[in-house]
């Protein structure tokens, strides 16, 4: 059965039986929820207001549009920051859901496990930017797909703000059960999702590209990979 988090820091499923003190270890835990706050506040000292500017290009087309034409390649070390926060916050989130669903892989947990969510992330994530450069290449419609890909890094980049908070009260707030802060942070990344399917439909629209290479592009390299995994 699912498992739920005592008062002691203790993994326990709901017949109140203990899981295994790897899965909760404060001397590997803590690190990987305060590292990224230290990163965040490196990039806010080096950006300032990062999570405004990624506000408005996540909810906005038009500022989303105006950041990509204006983008600058000379002060990248903020953005890479925010990527490794935003990978490091989601394998942590991650972690969370398969220790409360009791989903282990290959008999993994504690540590390995979270290291096993970090390198799936990371493969994904580059096999994405891959995908995306190669279809625009072999489309001859790099510009738009560069663009897609631009508006992809930021939403990865935004998510990362609301998990720095969400993973620290899950195993630190026990005022709000678990489940309920991962259902927020799962409507939220549904949210995202939908924002991105429509980012894609605008920067098609807007550029005139045919619909059938957009619901192409959908069905196998959106739709595909969520039915498949």
């Amino acid at each position: 059965m699912a498992p739920i988090i005592s008062g002691s820091n203790t993994f326990q499923d709901l017949s109140g039986v203990a899981l295994s003190e790897e899965l909760w270890s404060a001397n590997w835990l803590l690190y990987i929820l305060v590292i990224p706050l230290i990163l965040y506040a490196v990039v806010i000292y080096i950006e300032r207001f990062p999570a405004l500017w990624l506000s408005k290009v996540v909810f906005s087309n038009r500022f989303a549009s105006n950041a990509y034409r204006n983008r600058s390649y000379s002060r990248q070390l903020g953005h890479t920051l925010l990527i490794i926060v935003s990978g490091i916050s989601l394998s942590t989130m991650v972690y969370f859901i398969e220790v409360y669903f009791n989903l282990f892989f290959f008999s993994l947990d504690g540590i390995g496990l979270w290291f096993f969510n970090l390198g799936i992330l990371l493969v994904a994530f580059l096999l994405r930017f891959l995908i995306i450069y190669l279809v625009g290449e072999i489309t001859g419609t790099r510009d738009a797909f560069d663009e897609y890909g631009f508006n992809i890094a930021q939403i990865y980049k935004f998510l990362a703000v609301p998990l720095l908070l969400i993973n620290f009260f899950i195993p630190y707030f026990e005022s709000i059960p678990d489940i309920i802060l991962l259902v927020i942070i799962l409507l939220f990344l549904v949210i995202l999702f939908i924002i991105r399917f429509l980012r894609l439909a605008v920067i098609f629209i807007k550029r005139g590209f045919s619909l059938f290479y957009f619901i192409l592009y959908l069905c196998a390299l959106e739709f595909t990979p969520i039915l498949v995994f």
